[in-house]
């Protein structure tokens, strides 16, 4: 085989090796895509499974509650320890932010906003991803979560 013909057979299997990544990545956009509305729904159904369950178990977090409202979800009490966790859905992803605030006087503690992508697992399906790692609804409802019930 000569120098032409190798080259020739790299730049195809480059060129096919790009175009099945290039397939690969769209199919994982779509699914993410496709998969939203069901990731927000099952992350807003575990958060107020979650807040449910531990606010008639803990006493002090009884006045816990968790609204959602369209595109928002908030889980928050009406006596101290104040808590507030955010969370908005984007087109994108969701984007959170958390306040605790232990005494009347005491100094409010807030985190900065971070946000979670849509995104789709190694199987294609629909996760959301911090970055770093590819989360289902329930352990983002638990990660969201934990800062809030450590307070208790």
């Amino acid at each position: 085989m000569s120098l032409a013909e190798r080259r020739a057979n790299q730049i195809d299997e480059s060129l096919a090796k790009q175009t099945l990544e290039r397939q690969w990545i769209l199919e994982g956009k779509a699914a993410s895509r496709a998969g939203a509305p069901l990731l927000w729904d099952a992350l807003a159904d575990a958060i107020r499974e979650e807040v449910e369950v531990f606010s008639s178990r803990v006493q002090r977090a009884a006045t816990m509650s968790a609204q959602l409202s369209g595109n928002s979800l908030s889980v928050q009490t009406t006596i101290f320890p104040l808590v507030q966790l955010h969370i908005n859905r984007l087109e994108l992803g969701v984007n959170t932010r958390w306040m605790i605030q232990k005494y009347s006087l005491g100094t409010a503690k807030e985190s900065k906003w971070s946000v979670y992508r849509f995104a789709a697992d190694c199987n294609r399906e629909p996760c959301f991803s911090d970055g770093d790692a590819e989360l289902s609804p329930q352990s983002l409802a638990e990660k969201l979560l934990e800062p809030i019930f450590d307070i208790f």
